[in-house]
């Protein structure tokens, strides 16, 4: 890496597993954008629902009980539309906490809560 030390490389843009992410669309924006948002009026969700919402303009899903609408927040994720939309339909609490333990969904989708999952296959 040239010249510099190696405490000093330089660092690829493109991390692994992250997009490039059009102006406008970073994490950064989406805060500014959420807070403007209305949340919705949050109700019980059964499994069923919940799977009725699979494409980009009503992608649900379910963390820890929470239902989310992902579809506001698709073009803002770091890894891309195709990886958030694996969630999409489904309780994806395993698959959040294997990539994003580290993330605080209630605070980045909080006005994305469409309501509790309920029901006696959940």
């Amino acid at each position: 890496m040239g010249d510099l030390p190696s405490n000093q490389m330089k660092v690829s843009s493109a991390r692994a597993g992250k997009v490039p992410l059009k102006p406008g669309f970073s994490q950064l924006d989406w805060l500014r954008k959420k807070s403007t948002m209305m949340p919705p009026r949050p109700r019980n969700i059964l499994l069923e629902e919940l799977r009725e919402h699979s494409s980009v303009d009503t992608a649900w899903t379910a963390v820890r009980g929470k239902v989310y609408d992902l579809s506001h927040y698709l073009e803002y994720h770091p890894g891309g539309r195709p990886y958030l939309m694996m969630a999409a339909e489904k309780d994806s609490t395993a698959l959040f906490d294997k990539y994003h333990s580290w993330v605080n969904i209630e605070f980045m989708l909080d006005r994305m809560v469409v309501g509790t999952l309920v029901g006696n296959d959940v």
